[in-house]
């Protein structure tokens, strides 16, 4: 079966991702960063934007992490 994802939230910097990603793999929440290699390189361009994708099935679980442990408001889930 394919795997959903979405997008959550666009981490500002790579210093907030990094926090991120190890919060998500402790949790074993699927995900992928769209666009991370990138982020270092250009900040602030549309090309340097990232993107964290979750499995649609973890997203609200994903949602809480980030606002619970993080801090982090992330907008409404579809």
């Amino acid at each position: 079966m394919d795997t959903d994802y979405v997008e959550l939230y666009r981490p500002p910097d790579v210093q907030e991702l990094a926090l991120i990603k190890l919060h998500l793999d402790a949790q074993a929440v699927r995900y992928y960063v769209a666009g991370e290699n990138f982020g270092s390189l250009l900040p602030g361009t549309p090309l340097g934007e990232m993107r964290l994708m979750v499995d649609r099935r973890d997203a609200r679980r994903c949602a809480e992490i980030l606002r619970e442990q993080l801090g982090i408001e992330v907008p409404p889930l579809p």
